[in-house]
């Protein structure tokens, strides 16, 4: 698994998320905004291509 560093500002919203119980790990709050992303991304890529 790849290591990375994250500002203070990331750092005290995975801390949020984590003291809300929505997530049991950072890993999940990581993987979850990566899913989020990617699906943006689809999105965006799809309407590009619906546009041109």
């Amino acid at each position: 698994m790849p290591n990375f560093a994250l500002n203070e500002h990331y750092e005290r919203f995975i801390r949020k998320q984590l003291e809300s119980g929505r997530y049991n790990n950072a890993s999940e709050v990581v993987r979850a905004g990566l899913r989020m992303l990617e699906d943006f991304e689809a999105e965006r890529e799809k309407w590009l291509r619906e546009e041109i």
